[in-house]
């Protein structure tokens, strides 16, 4: 018997919602600096990153790692769960626009 794709998803949903934002960053090439304890990527002056949090002062949005892909890349929530547990390295080009 085929295990149901959905089986395990969950734990998916959970690790990426608990990925450290700024290390994930910095592993996929941003270029992502650390003042204090927040992380900042050069040319978004109003994103601030703190552990697997964010916050976009100038758009009065934030939220977890997911809620970041979607709303920085552009990635479909499914996507972005998908990007955030994968052990391969990669880049993502950002959302233009």
């Amino acid at each position: 018997m085929r295990t149901p794709e959905w089986m395990g998803w969950d734990d998916h949903v959970r690790r990426a919602r608990q990925t450290d934002l700024v290390e994930w960053l910095r592993q996929n090439y941003e270029p992502i600096k650390r003042i204090g304890q927040y992380g900042y990527i050069e040319g978004c002056d109003s994103l601030r990153i703190k552990g697997n949090m964010w916050y976009r002062n100038s758009q009065g949005r934030g939220g977890n790692p997911i809620d970041f892909l979607f709303d920085y890349y552009g990635l479909s929530p499914k996507e972005a769960i998908e990007k955030l547990t994968e052990d391969a390295r990669y880049s993502l080009a950002k959302k233009t626009g």
